[in-house]
């Protein structure tokens, strides 16, 4: 019986891991930064920095008032599954290999790079149109008709 708890805690930490990363950590880490830097390029307007904070934010206390309230309820369960080893680990593994994918998969890059654009295409500027034209590879006017068009990575 203590294997099988073990395995649903091990479970259990990878999920809160997946979780975690994606609903807290890439906003905040990620999304903000990427997009504040856009704002201060000139290819967006104000609100996505602000937006990607507080999505992040927003989770981040959805997950701290589960846990309160969990305490509350259990708090000897809540006490042992955050004392748990192979939960820890569980967690710290989806962590890190989320982590690794999104630095080191150009799937995954291209993947947030299209959720990037999606989130702050309303907020574009006419010289952050022309930007996500020219990575995209969509050809604007402003490009040679010979096709030397040179595409800068996506900041």
């Amino acid at each position: 019986m203590s294997q099988i708890i073990d395995i649903f805690l091990f479970a259990l930490g990878i999920l809160i891991g997946f979780l975690w990363f994606c609903l807290v950590l890439l906003p905040i880490l990620v999304g903000a930064p990427r997009s504040l830097y856009w704002v201060l390029r000139g290819w967006a307007r104000w609100p996505p920095p602000i937006q990607y904070l507080l999505v992040g934010l927003k989770w981040f206390s959805a997950f701290m008032a589960a846990l309160f309230v969990l305490h509350m309820l259990l708090p000897d369960v809540v006490r042992f599954i955050i004392q748990n080893n192979l939960h820890n680990t569980g967690q710290m593994a989806a962590i890190l290999y989320l982590a690794a994918r999104s630095i080191f998969s150009r799937s995954a890059r291209t993947d947030l790079d299209e959720d990037f654009i999606s989130f702050i295409k309303p907020h574009l500027t006419e010289a952050g149109r022309n930007r996500c034209n020219m990575i995209s590879g969509t050809p604007t006017e402003s490009e040679h008709s010979d096709g030397s068009n040179t595409q800068a990575p996506l900041s």
